[in-house]
């Protein structure tokens, strides 16, 4: 009788272990992958914001993309170039329409 109830209890064990591993390692994998883009993207703000006030020449794009791969590189951010390209233009942008909304206002 004891050895059906321990056979049970390592069932019910082994249930929920897989319960949780199917429910919550997604969950935890978006989570960190969400926390690793923002801090990210955080990074990347921080990059173009400087390389747009050191490099104030409209020609100087290219000066400007070494400067943020560099400065990433040196964070130890590792990810391809399309995807660099990607959050690099979507954080000029966001820059740009502030820039923009400060105009606006007589900023």
């Amino acid at each position: 009788m004891n050895d059906y109830i321990l056979q049970i209890i390592l069932a019910i064990i082994a249930l929920l272990g897989s319960v949780l591993t199917a429910t919550w390692l997604p969950y935890l994998q978006t989570k960190l992958a969400k926390n690793k883009l923002t801090e990210l993207k955080f990074w990347v703000k921080l990059a173009v914001g400087a390389a747009e006030q050191t490099f104030t020449k409209e020609e100087q794009g290219t000066m400007k993309k070494k400067f943020v791969v560099d400065f990433l590189k040196g964070k130890g951010i590792d990810i391809s170039e399309d995807e660099l390209d990607i959050i690099i233009e979507a954080c000029v942008r966001e820059l740009n329409l502030a820039a923009d909304k400060i105009d606006d206002y007589g900023i």
